[in-house]
């Protein structure tokens, strides 16, 4: 979970991470953001206490950390 918003980030078999956020509406999760860099399946992630920065750790053995999503920063740094 993410900090401060209503914001689910969730590792996958598929090498992706998934954003997921709740519709006020009808109280359904949503995938707001698909996240591609690893190689191989995502096993752990984790926020950091300020929300900005997201640590993604792949069987690719490699730890990536992504910056608060914008346009121009889409894949790990």
């Amino acid at each position: 979970w993410h900090p401060s918003s209503d914001i689910l980030a969730s590792a996958s078999y598929d090498n992706t991470v998934k954003m997921y956020k709740e519709d006020q509406l009808d109280s359904d999760w949503t995938c707001v953001a698909t996240l591609h860099s690893h190689e191989s399946t995502v096993w752990s992630l984790a926020f950091d206490k300020t929300g900005k920065r997201l640590a993604t750790c792949s069987d690719d053995r490699t730890v990536k950390i992504w910056q608060e999503y914008g346009p121009d920063n889409q894949e790990g740094v």
